[in-house]
C-alpha cells in the first residue's frame, strides 16, 4: 500500500470499527434469516454429496469449510465457497462445494463506500478511484471477518442436516474457514450425533 493510501486507511480506522459493530448488531437481528439461507445451502450440498456418491463408496466427510474467494471482491460477486470434504480438503476428489453469496453480510457496501468517499474528500485532495477501491477491499475484509465469526454457529445449528444426510461422516467435524487456496483455520470441532 502506498503511503497516501495507508494514511487514508488510518483516517477511516474509527469508521471501520464503528461500522463493524453496527453490522454485527444488524446481523444478530437477522440471524434467523441468514441461518435459513445457510440451511438451504447445506441441504443442497448434502443432496449433491448423495448424488455424487451414487453407488460408489465415498470417503468420510471430516470438514465443512467456507473459503473467501479473493477475486470475488474484484468482480463484486462477493461469493464464498461452501463445501464438505475429507481431511485432504483441496485434494479430495469427491468434495462437494457450491458458491454462496450471503447477501446480508455485504448489504450496503456501496452506501458505506459513499460515506468513506465523502469523509476522505474533506481531508484529502483529489481522492482517486483506485484509492477508494483499495479501501473498499478493507471494508470487505471486515465483512468477511463477521461472516467467519458466524460460520461455526451456523454449522452447529444446522448439524441435523449433516447427521440426517446419510453421508459417511466422521464422528467429529472440523469447521474451517479462510482464503481459498491459502492455509485455512480450524474454527471449531463439532461432535455429531448420527441419526439411526
Amino acid at each position: 500500500m502506498s503511503g497516501r493510501i495507508q494514511e487514508m486507511g488510518q483516517s477511516i480506522r474509527e469508521y471501520r470499527t464503528e461500522r463493524a459493530e453496527r453490522k454485527r448488531r444488524y446481523l444478530k437481528g437477522c440471524y434467523e434469516e441468514i441461518k435459513a439461507e445457510f440451511r438451504g445451502q447445506l441441504e443442497f450440498l448434502a443432496e449433491e454429496g448423495r448424488r455424487k456418491a451414487g453407488k460408489d463408496s465415498r470417503g468420510v466427510i471430516e470438514a465443512v469449510y467456507l473459503y473467501r474467494l479473493i477475486t470475488s471482491s474484484c468482480t463484486e460477486s462477493y461469493e464464498s465457497l461452501l463445501g464438505m470434504a475429507d481431511a485432504s480438503l483441496y485434494l479430495d476428489a469427491e468434495k462437494t462445494e457450491i458458491y454462496w453469496f450471503p447477501a446480508m453480510i455485504y448489504r450496503n457496501i456501496e452506501k458505506d463506500m459513499e460515506e468513506v468517499g465523502a469523509f476522505l474528500r474533506k481531508r484529502f485532495i483529489r481522492v482517486e478511484e483506485y484509492e477508494l477501491l483499495r479501501l473498499k477491499r478493507e471494508l470487505l475484509k471486515d465483512d468477511w471477518k463477521l461472516l467467519q465469526e458466524m460460520f461455526p454457529l451456523l454449522v452447529e445449528e444446522s448439524a441435523d442436516i449433516l447427521s440426517g444426510s446419510g453421508l459417511p461422516l466422521a464422528s467429529s467435524l472440523q469447521i474451517i474457514s479462510g482464503d481459498y487456496m491459502d492455509k485455512p483455520e480450524i474454527k471449531e470441532e463439532l461432535t455429531l450425533e448420527k441419526e439411526e
